[in-house]
This record gives structure tokens, C-alpha cells and sequence, in this order.
């Protein structure tokens, strides 16, 4: 029944937010479906408008963003945790922020959990 075990282990520090809507103390849990990126992750990084000084400067790369799907599969708490910069970061941001999610699910109760997102930056070919 549980297919996936995902381990968060809490550390005060990594989540260290204003918004204390942010932080919730996992230890280790079974969640039997785990949060989904409607389209996959896919469809996510053809939706990339490359930032025009990332173009300049011939960046590429990938930028990991965090996030908390809530209950209903919104995204919360946005933040990058590794980023590219050149109007990368901004561009990772607005894409998470604006992807559909299915949230997850323990003991068949939608449940709030953190995920990372890689958006990979390849600069198009001519």
C-alpha cells in the first residue's frame, strides 16, 4: 500500500522561515502518494522564458527550488536553494509558482509536504 518512503528530517536551520506556515517537523514518514507535477517535470522546463542576461552572458545550468505543496496542490513557501542567477532564479520561481500539483497523500489524507524541483536552463540551439 505505502510505495514510496520519504524521509524529511527536520532541521531548524535549512527551514528557517518568517512564515511559520513554512516549517512543519517531519521525522520520517510513509506516504503512500507522493505529490505529482501535473504534465511532469517535462512539460515544466519547455515552459522556460530564458532571461534575456542569462542569453547575454551563455548560462545554463539548473536551479533546484523548495516548496511546500499544501492540501489542495498549491504551492507554498517558494524559495531557490541552488541557483544560476542572471534572471534564473526568477524564472525557476515563477515557474513553480505557477504549475499544477496532485498533493500527497498518507493513510489517505491529503497531506502538506516539502519538495525540490531541478528547472534545467538549456540555452536553444540555431
Amino acid at each position: 500500500m505505502y510505495k514510496i518512503l520519504l524521509f524529511l528530517f527536520f532541521v531548524p536551520s535549512l527551514f528557517a522561515q518568517s512564515d511559520t506556515n513554512c516549517v512543519e517537523p517531519f521525522g520520517c514518514m510513509w506516504v503512500s502518494k507522493m505529490v505529482e507535477l501535473v504534465g511532469g517535470l517535462d512539460s515544466l522546463n519547455q515552459k522556460i522564458i530564458y532571461p534575456s542576461e542569462a542569453l547575454k552572458h551563455k548560462i545554463e545550468g539548473k536551479v533546484y527550488v523548495e516548496t511546500f505543496i499544501d492540501t489542495l496542490g498549491h504551492p507554498d513557501c517558494i524559495k531557490v536553494i541552488k541557483g544560476l542567477g542572471y534572471g534564473c532564479d526568477e524564472e525557476a520561481i515563477r515557474l513553480v509558482a505557477n504549475a499544477k500539483y496532485i498533493p500527497a497523500y498518507i493513510r489517505n489524507k491529503k497531506v502538506k509536504v516539502p519538495i525540490v524541483i531541478p528547472i534545467i536552463f538549456k540555452l536553444p540551439h540555431k
